[in-house]
């Protein structure tokens, strides 16, 4: 790969109105910044959903962490790296990177990772019993079991990733019908997996997860090829995901301690029992030496020293990690994160473990997460009652139901039924895309709506 190409400044359609002031890739931010779909972070899980304490991130301010971290990381690996990379794109890639990791979570539906699953599962059980869905998404094996088709795994791996492509790319209403139409060059450098959901391999981790639908497939494919990564990751990409576990490893041990679910002396415990050798102590005394310099001691600024003892730990490593893989990486033959791979690996693998044992498996989470589930699966079957029938009474129920949608949605649906698609047949797009539409309305809620529309339209 060549930074030149990388760089990428064409878009899907030309810019609206020409603007001498900012660089494609400042405008590519403000494009991002200004977003819905950014916005609506505001009121969507990070960990805790419906989370009343105000201290505790949201996605949004998780994102604008991210986004921060980001931008550092890629400017720090410029300098350690300045006489392999031109230091005229030092602006560009960092303006990228900040772009780019706003953009990394605007696709994950209400209640996160659990709203990601309840999905999966309600498209699981929907393929399995309309029979509609026979030979198009499904077929019977002579021993009566079922074989998934490639273009229901769209569905079945149904992942906020891929989600947030889509949102960009074509529902963010903004320039023609192209999404925020934002440069190629941002758009390959927010596409964390780099194949679709019918070409995932388990074990390779750029192809672990889909990382675009059908849908999105023939602009992927054009961003690729402009830029030169082929199907290989950006190599921004990983410091941006770089920057994405960092932060949510350190500010998940921080909001559990702010929420009362373990004291900091128990977290401390816990990663030397997970295997931190050490390092558990040695971040202890240095944050309560820097917790004690302010004169406070309670837990929550403990917490803050920890969170900032643990990621001076952290970033140092990333980049020596993305130094000395720096060739690998730009052949696109890396295929690791960088976190995973670095002196601190052992560090940060305790920790996950704390945050997975400890955070993920507390009694809220899992109480609330129950309660996201049965909201999720509610929605899409009723938006779906609205959506699968072709034949529509105009002033039936259906039809009702169906001009709930989301206009943007709607339009975007219309659209789609008259575009050629080389991976999708008459019949198949027919239902894929009406499959799509009802996903796209469930995925786009924040939390809080999610939950007074299921009341409103529940009656519950």
């Amino acid at each position: 790969m060549e930074w030149s190409r990388l760089l990428s400044c064409r878009r899907a359609v030309p810019p609206d109105f020409p603007d001498r002031d900012r660089t494609e890739f400042e405008k590519d931010l403000s494009r991002v910044v200004f977003s819905t779909p950014v916005r609506r972070l505001q009121d969507k899980t990070h960990v805790f959903p419906l989370e009343p304490h105000d201290a505790v991130r949201t996605r949004l301010t998780h994102s604008l962490e991210v986004s921060s971290v980001a931008r550092d990381l890629s400017q720090a690996a410029i300098r350690r790296l300045e006489d392999r990379i031109p230091q005229q794109y030092a602006h560009a890639i960092s303006t990228i990177a900040a772009s780019a990791a706003l953009l990394h979570d605007v696709g994950n539906p209400p209640f996160g990772h659990a709203g990601e699953r309840a999905i999966q599962d309600w498209f699981l059980q929907k393929l399995r019993e309309d029979k509609r869905f026979e030979g198009v998404f499904v077929e019977k094996t002579s021993s009566g079991g079922l074989t998934w088709l490639a273009p229901a795994q769209d569905f079945l791996q149904f992942d906020g990733n891929a989600q947030m492509m889509r949102l960009a790319g074509r529902l963010q209403v903004l320039s023609q019908h192209n999404g925020l139409n934002l440069t190629f060059a941002t758009l390959s450098a927010a596409c964390k997996y780099v194949v679709a959901a019918r070409e995932t391999v388990p074990g390779r981790h750029e192809y672990s997860k889909p990382g675009f639908f059908e849908t999105e497939r023939e602009l992927v494919e054009q961003v690729q090829e402009e830029t030169g990564t082929g199907v290989a990751r950006n190599p921004i990409v990983y410091l941006v995901e770089a920057a994405d576990d960092i932060v949510n490893v350190c500010i998940d041990l921080e909001d559990g301690i702010r929420k009362r679910i373990f004291r900091w002396d128990e977290m401390i415990a816990e990663l030397e029992r997970g295997g931190a050798a050490g390092e558990g102590v040695a971040l202890k005394r240095e944050a309560e030496s820097l917790a004690g310099a302010s004169g406070f001691v309670a837990d929550d600024v403990f917490a803050q020293a920890f969170r900032t003892k643990l990621m001076a730990r952290l970033i140092p490593a990333v980049l020596t990690e993305f130094q000395n893989s720096y060739d690998a990486i730009m052949c696109g033959e890396y295929g690791y994160e960088l976190v995973r791979r670095s002196d601190a690996a052992v560090l940060y693998n305790a920790c996950k473990e704390v945050v997975k044992r400890r955070i993920f498996s507390s009694a809220e989470v899992l109480r609330l997460e129950i309660m996201g589930r049965r909201v999720i699966q509610d929605m899409l079957d009723l938006y779906w009652e609205g959506v699968s029938f072709a034949d529509r009474d105009e002033k039936g129920f259906s039809a009702k139901l169906y001009s709930l949608v989301s206009d943007n949605y709607r339009q975007a649906f219309e659209r789609d039924l008259t575009r050629n698609y080389p991976t999708l047949d008459g019949v198949t797009k027919q239902h894929y895309l009406r499959l799509r539409l009802v996903c796209d309305q469930v995925a786009g809620m924040t939390d809080a709506y999610a939950v007074r529309q299921h009341r409103s339209l529940m009656n519950v």
